[in-house]
């Protein structure tokens, strides 16, 4: 059997991606795994978090700015 060399595990990404919502439009940036929290736009109280998922993909919240 052959021996396995130094592996390197691959990083999650997701690309810079505009996120359009009821609540608006909201820029995500390049992020390395992990969640992106984002206040809501102006008018709107709260704020959102964005999801990188292993699939490199973002997942999209449940809008839950609330207006003021």
């Amino acid at each position: 059997m052959g021996a396995w060399g130094d592996c390197e595990l691959g990083t999650i990404s997701c690309p810079p991606q505009e996120v359009t919502l009821p609540s608006g439009t909201y820029a995500l940036p390049l992020l390395v795994s992990g969640d992106q929290t984002l206040p809501c736009n102006s008018g709107y109280d709260g704020s959102l978090t964005f999801s990188c998922n292993a699939d490199f993909t973002w997942s999209l919240p449940e809008d839950t700015c609330g207006g003021r």
